[in-house]
C-alpha cells in the first residue's frame, strides 16, 4: 500500500514568495535589485519545497517506509517492532516537517490527521501524517 500527503501550505508559500520577490524587483528597477538578491531566497525556497512537498508512506509485508519530497529524507520501520497502530489527530501547534516532541517523533507535511506507531522494544511513539488514517491503520493492523 502506498499513500501520499501533499503540502498545500508549502506550495502556497513558495508561489506567494516568488510573486512577491518578482514584484519587488520589478518596482525596484535594474539598479535596485541584483540577481543574487532574487536567486538566493528563491533557491532556498525551491530546495525546501523539493525536500518537503510530499510525504510518501509505503507499507509492505515487512516494513513501513516514509519519504519526504524527492526521497532524500527517508525512514524505514520494521513491522515486527510495531506493537500497535492507532489513528490520532495532531495539534496544529505540532507543526510540519520532522518534529521531536516529548515522547513522540512526528513526520508530517500537511493537516492534523495521522497514525501513531508504538514500538515493542523501546515504547517509543512515532506519528506519521496522512490523508487516509483509517485505511492506513487498518492495513498496518493486518500486517503486524
Amino acid at each position: 500500500m502506498v499513500t501520499r500527503q501533499f503540502s498545500i501550505l508549502l506550495l502556497v508559500l513558495f508561489v506567494t514568495t516568488a510573486v512577491l520577490i518578482a514584484v519587488v524587483c520589478f518596482f525596484a528597477g535594474p539598479e535596485g535589485a541584483s540577481m543574487k538578491s532574487i536567486l538566493f531566497p528563491e533557491s532556498v525556497l525551491l530546495v525546501t519545497y523539493a525536500l518537503f512537498y510530499q510525504l510518501k508512506i509505503s507499507v509492505d509485508d515487512q516494513r513501513l517506509s516514509i519519504e519526504f519530497g524527492i526521497g532524500i529524507i527517508r525512514r524505514t520501520f520494521s513491522l515486527k517492532r510495531i506493537a500497535s497502530v492507532d489513528k490520532v489527530v495532531n495539534s496544529r501547534w505540532y507543526g510540519y516537517g520532522i518534529r521531536y516532541l516529548p515522547g513522540i517523533t512526528l513526520y508530517n507535511v500537511d493537516g492534523t490527521a495521522a497514525i501513531e506507531l508504538c514500538f515493542k522494544d523501546t515504547g517509543r511513539r512515532v506519528r506519521i501524517g496522512t490523508t487516509n488514517p483509517d485505511q492506513l491503520t487498518a492495513f498496518i493492523r493486518t500486517k503486524i
